[in-house]
């Protein structure tokens, strides 16, 4: 596989990568599988989608360092991806715009599989902007969503009716 792959290639291997796991072990989602189930098999997935890369798992909850990571183990990392089973909260998303703008791999993703909806959400940062897509479960299609700037996340956040995850800092 070819390590100058563009953005539209990579997240081609993220749709077939999200296909082959709908198709062929949909069950998971049945099982209210937890969250390190869902990242081996996406990770199991998407390495045999891609030969002569390796994905690598650190499962990690508001941590900087991605779930999954696609590289090849000699520096060039392709994709960083960040998974979860619940719709991202504005720290979260921070977190992936911050992942975007260090520039350690090609691409940046925010994996959502929310039990009992019929898409996954995908979230994928810009330099100043949160892109939204809902891969359907269904058709296994991807279709863009919407689009947000950064710094409008609390908004978007506010408008879905989830509340911002915030750290508060207690003076002594």
């Amino acid at each position: 596989m070819q390590t100058n792959m563009t953005d539209f290639q990579l997240f081609d291997l993220v749709e077939t990568t999200l296909s082959s796991l709908q198709r062929e072990e949909s069950v998971i989602y049945t099982w209210n599988a937890n969250l390190y189930t869902i990242i081996n098999r996406l990770a199991i997935r998407l390495e045999r989608q891609a030969p002569g890369f390796f994905c690598d798992m650190k499962p990690s909850i508001l941590s900087p360092v991605p779930d999954l990571a696609l590289h090849d183990r000699c520096g060039d990392a392709l994709m960083s991806i960040f998974v979860r089973k619940t719709y991202m909260s504005e720290k979260e998303q921070e977190m992936l715009l911050a992942a975007r703008r260090a520039g350690k791999s090609r691409l940046v993703l925010g994996l959502s599989f929310i039990p009992d909806k019929s898409y996954i959400l995908i979230y994928y940062p810009q330099a100043i902007r949160m892109e939204y897509l809902h891969y359907s479960k269904e058709t296994k299609a991807l279709f863009p969503l919407k689009t947000q700037d950064a710094k409008d996340l609390s908004k978007v956040l506010e408008s879905q009716g989830l509340k911002a995850l915030r750290i508060s800092k207690k003076s002594k």
